[in-house]
């Protein structure tokens, strides 16, 4: 029993140490795009049952995010006033 339980463990620590060697490779890739699109592919999926929606609905996130934009902006925090003008964008 315990030589099957290392066996797997052995299986399962190799199956890790893969994915993270393809994960690296992946987020140095994710790492030299540009930022707009950086932002683009990470808020795809948080906003995709807001772009299902109909317009009215969309506006309101639009304006919410234009707002927290504009608040970060007034308070010369420019990074992530960007990133929040970057989610509305991405609609």
């Amino acid at each position: 029993m315990s030589t099957d339980l290392s066996s797997f463990d052995n299986i399962m620590r190799c199956a890790v140490n893969i994915k993270t060697v393809q994960l690296a490779k992946k987020r140095k890739s994710f790492d030299n795009l540009p930022i707009f699109l950086q932002a683009g592919l990470y808020l795809y999926s948080k906003f995709q049952n807001v772009r299902n929606q109909e317009f009215d609905p969309k506006i309101w996130v639009f304006e919410i995010l234009k707002n927290d934009g504009n608040s970060l902006f007034s308070e010369s925090q420019y990074q992530r006033a960007a990133r929040k003008y970057e989610e509305v964008g991405n609609f």
